[in-house]
């Protein structure tokens, strides 16, 4: 793994094998503590934060242009996403820390720890010319733990029983094709509280009240009078406004009961007999 983008240019730019590479660039500039370099400080309208995102973009760009110089853009599988939602900034504290009022998940309810959309859903850009069509959208449900899956098949490569369980390639989706292999049916996902939900189609089930994270309350906590429970249809509520959970018992049911069968496996990808 490298975390500065001098490091992955320098790396890229030595790389002078026939074989194909795989680099892995976990940036910082995704977290505090936000130190922008000079050259970006005061550049954007966001505070010290919007500087540091700023030189985030500026460094991705600078990946890009290294393998253009290389000949090697063009026929380069090139993914940036994130692990976790972000951290609100919407209160008056926010200064101290660098980053103004702001809302880094959109629309989405939550953040980082939390349950909710805000703490899992997130960018998942692609580029691959000649594979991956551009300007296009795909609202397939994926998880960077499928990384593994896609890429083994990606490179002839079988995954054993054991390896990467609850990774399902997402290869044919990219390339436009029919899957090879089983896609995935569902996605597991918590808050640091330990509180689960699943996420199925247009539904999601969260099996608390509130988001189960360490921001904000522990579902303990919580107002007893409010259902056990959280459903949400978030293909036409996205910002989970909208509690379906005592209005269709039979979704609640069904998801718990998958839940439960993953809980019980220790993994949600099949694994063939022995």
């Amino acid at each position: 793994a490298i975390r500065l983008p001098e490091e992955a240019v320098d790396w890229i730019e030595q790389y002078d094998r026939p074989e194909p590479f795989f680099l892995y660039f976990a940036h910082r500039n995704i977290h505090t503590p936000c130190i922008p370099n000079e050259r970006f400080r005061g550049k954007s309208e966001l505070g010290i934060w919007g500087d540091f995102i700023l030189e985030l973009d500026w460094s991705v760009g600078e990946v890009l242009n290294v393998l253009e110089r290389k000949g090697k853009l063009d026929n380069t599988l090139v993914i940036f996403s994130s692990d976790n939602g972000g951290i609100p900034r919407t209160d008056d504290s926010a200064p101290a820390d660098g980053m103004p009022p702001h809302r880094p998940n959109g629309p989405l309810r939550g953040h980082k720890t939390l349950a909710h959309e805000g703490g899992h859903r997130v960018p998942f850009l692609v580029r691959w010319p000649g594979k991956v069509k551009a300007g296009v959208t795909n609202s397939s449900l994926v998880a960077l733990t499928d990384l593994m899956a896609t890429f083994a098949e990606l490179t002839g490569q079988s995954l054993t029983p054991t390896a990467g369980v609850d990774s399902f390639s997402f290869l044919p989706t990219l390339l436009d094709q029919p899957p090879t292999s089983p896609v995935r049916p569902s996605l597991v996902m918590d808050g640091n509280y330990g509180r689960f939900s699943l996420r199925r189609g247009p539904w999601k089930l969260i099996e608390c009240r509130g988001g189960g994270g360490y921001f904000g309350k522990h579902p303990n906590e919580m107002d007893a009078d409010t259902p056990p429970g959280q459903l949400y249809n978030v293909a036409l509520d996205r910002d989970e406004s909208e509690n379906l959970y005592e209005s269709h018992p039979e979704v609640v049911a069904s998801l718990r009961s998958e839940l439960e069968t993953i809980r019980r496996a220790g993994h949600s990808r099949p694994i063939p007999p022995q």
